[in-house]
């Protein structure tokens, strides 16, 4: 899917990838997400994502986070 912003495709695996450690997400779901919630998901990781500690900040929880 075109994410519409400009970011490696490295940097934004390592991203979601140390999201998923800290929040587990549904991943093969969302990938097979519509467009809306897709973007959601990886712009608000993104945005959210503290690198240090891979903690998602500002009370973010993607829409595609596994039930606890």
């Amino acid at each position: 899917k075109d994410l519409g912003v400009k970011r490696d495709r490295e940097a934004l695996s390592m991203d979601i990838q140390a999201a998923h450690e800290k929040c587990p997400l549904r991943l093969k779901e969302l990938l097979q997400a519509e467009n809306f919630d897709f973007l959601h998901d990886v712009i608000g990781i993104v945005n959210h994502l503290d690198r240090e500690t891979g903690e998602l900040e500002d009370y973010f929880v993607p829409r595609y986070a596994s039930p606890e």
